[in-house]
């Protein structure tokens, strides 16, 4: 760890995160860069921790939660102006989960599972999404 930059590649990370050790190699605020694609410039995806979500499939499987320092795209909450429907319906809740989700490595990707939130981490979470990487889906 060089200043809060972990120093592994993804593909090492998300083994650490899949073996459930994610904790022992990693601190809360620790960051990678990453290139997202068709998404000019450099972006920072940010270790939150290991104890914040669990698997939407009940499953006992590890998961760490992820989350961009910084914004790779902006969109509005609703092009409307309205909040009906929540952050389930939101306009910026499909741009996440597509725009961005499409624009994250494949070995990233392919990596993501579904959570249920045990709690509000961080605002950043919800607005941006969080990356939980886990076991494989």
């Amino acid at each position: 760890m060089i200043n809060g930059v972990i120093q592994d590649e993804w593909d090492q990370v998300i083994i650490n995160c899949q073996e459930g050790k994610a904790d022992k190699y990693y601190s809360a605020g620790d960051y990678l860069p990453i290139q997202l694609s068709g998404i000019s410039g450099t972006y920072h995806v940010e270790y939150v921790g290991s104890a914040y979500d669990i698997r939407a499939d009940g499953s006992n499987r590890p998961v760490t939660t992820w989350a961009f320092k910084d914004i790779p795209t902006t969109s509005v909450w609703n092009s409307n102006g309205k909040n009906a429907g929540g952050w389930k319906s939101s306009d910026i809740r499909s741009h996440c989960r597509t725009v961005i989700f499409n624009a994250l490595p494949n070995e990233i990707r392919d990596n993501i599972v579904e959570v249920k939130k045990q709690q509000m981490v961080l605002p950043l979470l919800i607005m941006f999404g969080s990356l939980a990487v886990g076991t494989g889906i």
